[in-house]
């Protein structure tokens, strides 16, 4: 195991004091370093604080759809993680989006350039359901991760795509914001302590380094006049963080300029080139940002939005994007986006297929106000044999006009199934069934 001199590399940041009680803090888990994400059209927030096995409290920014706990919650294992009602990520995403959320206009598009496993997209996507969100991941098996994340939050304003930062280049001026959550050393990932002090080298940085460098310029030539670029790390290391800023503002030609954030328990360098977050006295993972806002006075590039088509499952209608023969339930869609590999264009629905239990795409009931079918709700323990693929036995011959019924626990959907009589024919998928 590698020995990390915390002290050298927190010395810019913190006092010697602070530094002891950063080191001590690494011997216990007392300080909260996880949070939860959650999805307000599927389930309360009483009901996670609930459903949830340690002290769980609002987080201080958006105390109504977020939640931050302590280590020992369960809730990843609950009904409303698989039904797409939470999505547990780390408070730092928080600090990483809340101001952009909050200054994005009706209509933006903005580009998560390395979005997998999809936290911050996630949080933005359901804090701004008016704006267009292109999540990016380069890494295939990564970007099937970060496909089925939003799958299951049921998000109709994520295309994801699998481009490199080169391939978006033609978008010039396209995006009002691009986030760079980029590849880092991981050295502030204390809940992984021991593997992220086995893993981190010095070498590992300097590799890194033009991985980062080149990431921030290309981003930058696809930011609109006064849109924003976020430039993110989970890492301690001034080389990753204020040195990958200050070369690019030194070399850019282009105007951007350092944008203020408001956050609280942050340290700055001398520099005062972005925010550091920093356990215990954040209350959250080590993450480094900052916001830079393109004052570059240029013309906007065209945005061209699609219409869409109507198709057919079962005699009900949709409105959907039609693409490479697929259809997609997606709020909007621009042409200038087709020449991207899109892996993901929207929650897709197949009405070609003859049989129901194929054409269905499990992820279509976990779409938001999606009154389409009848509902059946099922008790806790009903809900779980449901996600185990049992066949599930009703009490009573619940009456539906329609033989193919989406399963509810409270408020939050599970997935399809066949109704006859007092049975219920199970549609979960096979992949994504709880293993016992």
């Amino acid at each position: 195991m590698n020995e990390i001199d915390f002290k050298k590399m927190l010395g810019s940041y913190l006092s010697d004091d602070k530094i002891k009680m950063f080191e001590q803090s690494l011997k216990n888990d007392d300080f909260y370093n996880k949070g939860c994400i959650v999805n307000l059209n599927k389930v309360s927030l009483n009901q996670i604080i609930e459903a949830s096995c340690s002290h769980v409290e609002p987080n201080y920014k958006i105390p109504n759809c977020f939640l931050n706990f302590t280590n020992e919650n369960k809730l990843s294992k609950t009904i409303y993680h698989h039904g797409g009602a939470i999505y547990l990520v780390d408070p730092s995403s928080v600090e990483v989006i809340y101001e952009l959320s909050q200054k994005l206009q009706k209509d933006s598009i903005v580009l998560d350039m390395c979005a997998s496993p999809g936290g911050k997209t996630i949080l933005l996507a359901l804090l701004r359901k008016d704006i267009t969100i292109v999540a990016n991941e380069v890494n295939i098996k990564r970007n099937f991760i970060l496909q089925s994340n939003i799958n299951r939050m049921g998000l109709t304003n994520v295309i994801v795509t699998n481009n490199s930062s080169n391939d978006f280049l033609y978008l010039n001026n396209f995006f009002d914001a691009v986030i760079l959550d980029v590849p880092c050393s991981g050295i502030g990932m204390l809940r992984k302590k021991e593997k992220m002090e086995e893993d981190y080298t010095e070498q590992k940085v300097e590799n890194l380094i033009p991985i980062q460098q080149n990431l921030i310029e290309d981003g930058s030539k696809l930011v609109k006049t006064n849109g924003f670029l976020i430039y993110s790390t989970c890492s301690f290391n001034i080389k990753e963080d204020e040195e990958i800023i200050k070369n690019f503002l030194d070399k850019t030609k282009l105007n951007f300029n350092l944008y203020d954030i408001n956050i609280e328990n942050t340290f700055q360098s001398n520099t005062k080139v972005g925010y550091h977050l920093i356990p215990p006295f954040y209350k959250g993972e080590g993450h480094y940002v900052c916001y830079l806002k393109n004052d570059e006075n240029k013309i906007d590039a065209n945005k061209t939005l699609l219409k869409k088509v109507k198709t057919k499952i079962d005699g009900f209608e949709f409105e959907c994007y039609k693409y490479k023969d697929n259809y997609y339930l997606q709020n909007k869609f621009y042409s200038e986006l087709s020449k991207l590999d899109i892996t993901m264009l929207g929650i897709q629905i197949n009405p070609s297929f003859k049989d129901s239990k194929t054409k269905l795409n499990h992820f279509i009931t976990h779409v938001d106000n999606l009154k389409t079918y009848d509902e059946i709700y099922l008790s806790e323990k009903e809900a779980f044999s449901y996600l185990k693929g049992s066949q599930i036995k009703l009490k009573n011959n619940i009456k539906t006009n329609t033989k193919i019924v989406v399963v509810k626990y409270n408020n939050t959907s599970l997935g399809f199934a066949k109704k006859n009589d007092t049975i219920l024919q199970n549609y979960y998928p096979k992949q994504l069934r709880i293993k016992e």
